[in-house]
């Protein structure tokens, strides 16, 4: 049976893989926890608004403007 794995391997590519394994984890952990760190800040902020203000809020949010001569501009 043809195997793709080689069977022997030596202690030395062993350690290698090993270490390997160990560099690509850690560089994994060290960014993923970044990450939770950065999106946590995020996460913090509360908008506390008054009845009024709300409203306002949410209907600028469901009828926005249009959008103004400046702002078309930046695009352009």
């Amino acid at each position: 049976m043809l195997t793709l794995v080689r069977a022997e391997k030596s202690c030395e590519y062993k350690l290698k893989h090993c270490a390997a394994i160990y560099l690509v984890f850690r560089k994994y952990f060290e960014t993923s926890t970044s990450n939770r760190e950065v999106a946590s800040s995020y996460n913090n902020e509360v908008l506390v608004l008054s009845e009024r203000d709300s409203e306002f809020f949410l209907a600028v949010m469901e009828n926005p403007p249009e959008p103004s001569e400046g702002l078309l501009s930046v695009f352009e």
